[in-house]
């Protein structure tokens, strides 16, 4: 699913890092940053942002806030 909003093998500048206790990765593509990251099989989750424009930090703080609905 990640592949439908950026390819993670075509980041530019990837790192590796963490998300509330899962793997992501964060990375450059076409003057746009982005944090990648899959919390279950069924959801997925990219933050694109404009490295101008917002914090690494308060990057990580939104994407630690994500919840993903109870089923």
């Amino acid at each position: 699913a990640l592949s439908q909003v950026v390819d993670v093998d075509e980041l530019e500048n990837a790192t590796i890092c963490d998300v509330n206790g899962l793997e992501s990765v964060m990375g450059e593509y076409e003057g746009k940053k982005y944090l990648c990251w899959t919390i279950s099989p069924k959801y997925s989750c990219v933050l694109e942002y404009m490295d101008r424009t917002i914090t690494e930090d308060d990057i990580f703080s939104i994407a630690e806030s994500v919840e993903i609905p109870v089923e």
